[in-house]
């Protein structure tokens, strides 16, 4: 089958980017002929490795407004999406362009959307783009089943909704005994929905003592609430908190983790989250909207805190730094959870999708 994935920019460090190139990847490697074409890619080289059969393309030659340039974005577009089977449009803003792209060709036009339906700006390019979605594709795929029912609620349906998890680029691994690195690890941009002003703020509430020989890491390319985070961290005269940036393996990055937190406001999956507890990371969340407690199967595979509540989370953390938890039991948990977004689980459930669409039983 011929697929192309349309994304903004494929270069770009993000989550999207992240996993959109990983299952590009995962497609050429089960014998797809697969394309993926930026809007405009503003980069030579993607950040993320791609597979070498995996095309690379963009539609325009200079950065582009989705909005003011929808007409000759579509324009392109048109002219490309005769030349394939399938086309995913990889996040639900893309969703501007069915109205005019829909009937080029013979493919069929799914939108994979990366973040979940509370979050939009009212009349922005995400709200029309997923009302275009709900209406003009051929199918949606979110991420969650929690966000599955929100489209199901929210939206004027004429396209069906599938749940399907994001796949996990890090390898499984093997159970842990014990914590050998006493990090404490949380891993995102450095914005507000992240959390990590709130996460500075559950560690220092643990008594110094208590942490002495422990480092609380916040990990990823810098963001509008690095300033802040840094804010925090002087208020609370913490010296055991590292920040540091963007990397290409996150593996390592995971293995030097001794717990894993994800203190967001808010996510649309928590892909970092199924890789660390794929490096067998005991790991804390909170119940934020949507994907970190279905992750956890709610407190089954981890430790799930009500969202924003700092201090259930600073005691959560300061259990393990005590001792006072389970950590073979919380890493084994994990490395069982993990077996639900393996490349090959997350591709055929994809599989069945695509046969659905191409028997036209939706």
């Amino acid at each position: 089958m011929r697929i192309a994935f349309i994304i903004n920019d494929a270069s770009n460090i993000g989550g999207t980017e992240r996993v959109t190139t990983h299952f590009a990847s995962v497609c050429a490697e089960n014998g797809q002929q697969v394309t993926i074409c930026s809007l405009y890619q503003s980069k030579p080289e993607l950040f993320f490795p791609v597979h070498e059969s995996v095309q690379l393309t963009s539609l325009m030659p200079h950065p582009v407004s989705l909005i003011k340039q929808l007409l000759s974005i579509s324009s392109r577009l048109r002219n490309l999406a005769r030349q394939f089977d399938l086309i995913i449009l990889s996040d639900s803003q893309l969703g501007l362009l069915l109205p005019f792209c829909r009937n080029a060709g013979s493919a069929k036009w799914l939108v994979w959307e990366h973040f979940n339906s509370t979050i939009e700006t009212t009349f922005g390019s995400r709200w029309f783009g997923r009302r275009a979605a709900a209406l003009l594709s051929d199918a949606i795929v979110v991420l969650t089943e929690q966000d599955k029912e929100s489209w199901k609620t929210k939206y004027w349906l004429k396209a069906p909704v599938f749940n399907i998890a994001n796949p996990c680029s890090v390898d499984i691994t093997e159970p842990r005994l014990s914590i050998k690195n006493k990090t404490v690890v949380s891993v995102g941009r450095f914005t507000e929905q992240k959390g990590f002003d709130l996460l500075v703020d559950a560690w220092a509430l643990i008594p110094a003592r208590l942490t002495k020989g422990w480092t609380l890491r916040l990990v990823g390319p810098n963001g509008s609430a690095k300033e802040y985070v840094k804010q925090r961290i002087a208020y609370h005269k913490l010296g055991n908190v590292e920040l540091l940036g963007e990397t290409k393996n996150m593996t390592d990055v995971f293995d030097e983790a001794g717990v894993y937190v994800m203190s967001s406001r808010y996510e649309g999956f928590g892909l970092t989250l199924i890789e660390a507890i794929s490096r067998g990371v005991p790991s804390i969340a909170f119940d934020c909207p949507m994907g970190p407690g279905e992750i956890l199967g709610q407190g089954k595979y981890g430790k799930v805190i009500e969202a924003l509540n700092v201090e259930a989370l600073s005691k959560s953390i300061a259990d393990f730094v005590t001792g006072q938890c389970d950590y073979q039991q919380l890493s084994e948990a994990a490395i069982q959870r993990s077996a639900a977004f393996t490349d090959s689980t997350i591709y055929q459930q994809w599989q069945q999708v695509w046969q659905i669409l191409d028997r036209g039983s939706v």
